[in-house]
């Protein structure tokens, strides 16, 4: 079984350790050993999955100076996927000092630099690195404002979150601890709750006869079948990064139509409805783009560079090919030489509505009419 994806957001700074006998007291000085680490909270958490021997993303800021830099590759070399990070010109790196007594105590002042930079819309770029089914792991040196917004995509987004609250501080919402509340869950676009009442309603309406092929009526319907359907296919693995809930929405469908499981009043005020609307149209094309806009766009991008780059590039060699062959053959056909070749077919053609033409006789009236030196100019 295969590990589930892994992406961190936190900090990393540069860590400035002073080995010392013992911690100083206010106003003492002590002399120590003064090493540099890379370092940070999320940073430790990334590079400890890495040496455990997966290969987590990890998001975070750095500055456009030697210690970022450093850090950076620090970060690569251990094993950590870097593609979303990103140096920050104009900004320092964040960094710490640390004092380490013997005894393993140690006293701590960091300077976040670029790391309290962090902004709600870079975390949603960020997010495009979140595979399916991932665990995100998140930690409190970033601001509060970007917690929230990885927050908010957690749901969308479909990971399992694990929020280490450190450095604890203060401006936190509730639902960062909570484990969501039930308007966040959402099939398709329609909130837990309204998506219950509406299934209800339509029940009652189907059980009573009085669903009707009215425009309002049949949109709830079909909206509500299609996500339905949707969501399935949105929740299998693999299948999913492939169009799953598209698929899913197309066929399942008339899949129920052809084996009898849809109630008849819906089944026929659905086939009243589309007959003298252009709607199912419509349903279909917000299908195809919504599965297009849903994929993977990891997914989405190499398959586009897979095929049809490919594809359009032996295109257009084999046309280039050709050109080249016929003309170097003297295959170049003039207005003339088409007519002659036209009138020629028409010929043979007239012979075989007769039935008066043998399979040979049509073999050699086609080889004259095709290699005729009045067809094709030198």
């Amino acid at each position: 079984m295969s590990a589930r994806p892994l992406m961190f957001f936190g900090t990393t700074n540069l860590d400035l350790c002073f080995n010392v006998e013992r911690l100083p007291t206010p106003g003492e000085s002590l002399m120590g050993t003064l090493t540099r680490h890379p370092g940070g909270k999320g940073a430790n958490q990334a590079v400890a999955a890495a040496r455990l021997g997966l290969r987590p993303h990890f998001y975070t800021r750095l500055g456009d100076d030697d210690a970022g830099h450093w850090l950076l590759q620090s970060l690569t070399e251990a094993g950590v996927c870097a593609d979303a990070i990103k140096i920050a010109p104009g900004e320092v790196s964040g960094s710490a000092l640390v004092m380490v007594g013997d005894d393993g105590t140690n006293m701590i002042v960091i300077d976040p630099g670029a790391n309290l930079n962090v902004t709600p819309q870079m975390i949603e770029n960020a997010a495009e690195f979140i595979q399916h089914n991932a665990i995100v792991v998140a930690e409190m040196g970033m601001p509060i404002g970007a917690l929230n917004r990885l927050f908010e995509l957690k749901q969308d987004k479909g990971f399992e979150l694990i929020f280490n609250p450190a450095p604890v501080r203060s401006g936190l919402p509730s639902t960062a601890w909570s484990c969501g509340r039930l308007m966040d869950y959402k099939i398709g676009i329609i909130s837990l709750p309204i998506y219950v009442i509406l299934v209800a309603l339509l029940a009652i309406l189907t059980q009573q006869g009085q669903i009707k092929p009215d425009a309002p009526t049949m949109i709830a319907v079909l909206v509500l079948g299609g996500f339905s359907c949707a969501e399935l296919g949105r929740r299998l693995p693999v299948l999913r990064n492939i169009g799953a809930a598209a698929i899913f929405a197309a066929f399942i469908p008339s899949a129920l139509v052809y084996y009898k499981l849809i109630p008849a009043p819906i089944e026929k005020s659905i086939i009243d409805f589309t007959k003298f609307t252009n709607f199912l149209y419509v349903y279909f094309a917000a299908i195809i783009v919504g599965s297009i806009l849903g994929m993977d766009r990891n997914v989405l991008i190499k398959g586009f560079l897979k095929i049809f780059v490919p594809l359009s590039v032996g295109s257009v060699a084999a046309a280039a090919v050709g050109t080249l062959v016929g003309t170097m053959l003297g295959l170049v056909p003039t207005r003339r030489s088409s007519s002659s070749w036209c009138r020629s077919w028409r010929a043979v053609s007239a012979k075989v509505r007769s039935r008066s033409l043998s399979a040979m006789q049509l073999f050699s009236v086609s080889r004259r009419a095709t290699s005729s030196p009045r067809c094709f100019r030198p």
